[in-house]
């Protein structure tokens, strides 16, 4: 019986061990196969030889999973920097935010042209842009409805503008969250060229952006591309209205 012996040079196996190894070897690795299918009469040499070749592919196996390691951890860093710090969407913290008219889909004022920065005036509020519809969009809207139910006694509001061209389409939509969740805060539609210069600081990335406005200045903002938005931002999110209710009140 022959053994495998490996070709440093030309980085190739040349099998010469019987079918019936041959075969076994596609369901164990190599190295596993170098160990326990030595025949008994092996020499040194061909012992050596295996040897040899088992800590080659050994060291190259931990060189190529190290490296592949090393790639994913870095595309997962990058890909969390590239989300937490390069989408800027939103006025600026400190910048007054401008008045603007939608078309409200829910709420008393439902199917009217209104301008919720001018009936909210200098009370806190946050005000949602959204380019889509999506779960991360529902689950934030669910816990902003709650948190402004809560804190409605300090005048806490808040208001949802879709941005879409589509206003049948997504009307329909917005009032089938609206029953589905029983949502209570407005929901609104707005065509990007209606809604002033507020629209021109929204980034086209951005599939969420949230503003937290007091006395008509910015506050905080936060935006998250399609997807992005877990349960930890919201919780930030809600915290951070939920602060901007109680300072407001003082």
């Amino acid at each position: 019986m022959k053994i495998p012996v490996f070709d440093h040079h030309n980085f190739g196996y040349h099998w010469r061990i019987p079918v019936g190894t041959i075969v076994e070897t596609t369901t164990r690795p190599l190295t596993e196969m170098c160990v326990n299918h030595l025949p008994s009469d092996t020499n040194d040499d061909d012992r050596c030889r295996v040897a040899a070749t088992r800590s080659w592919i050994d060291s190259w196996c931990g060189k190529i999973v190290c490296t592949v390691s090393l790639i994913l951890t870095m595309t997962s860093v990058l890909r969390s920097d590239q989300s937490a710090t390069s989408l800027n969407s939103g006025p600026d913290v400190g910048s007054d935010v401008s008045s603007f008219y939608v078309r409200a889909v829910t709420g008393p004022l439902a199917g009217k042209s209104v301008c919720y920065v001018c009936r909210n005036g200098d009370r806190p509020v946050v005000m949602v842009f959204l380019r889509d519809i999506g779960t991360d969009t529902t689950r934030l809207l669910k816990q902003l409805d709650q948190t402004v139910n809560q804190h409605r006694a300090d005048g806490l509001r808040c208001f949802v503008v879709l941005l879409s061209d589509e206003t049948k389409r997504d009307s329909a939509r917005l009032q089938t969250l609206a029953f589905d969740e029983k949502l209570d805060l407005p929901l609104t539609l707005a065509a990007e060229s209606l809604t002033g210069t507020i629209s021109k600081s929204i980034s086209p990335d951005a599939a969420i952006t949230v503003i937290l406005y007091d006395q008509l200045k910015v506050t905080a903002r936060f935006a998250y591309r399609a997807g992005e938005c877990n349960e930890a931002d919201c919780q930030t999110m809600i915290d951070k209205a939920s602060e901007l209710a109680k300072n407001s009140a003082k």
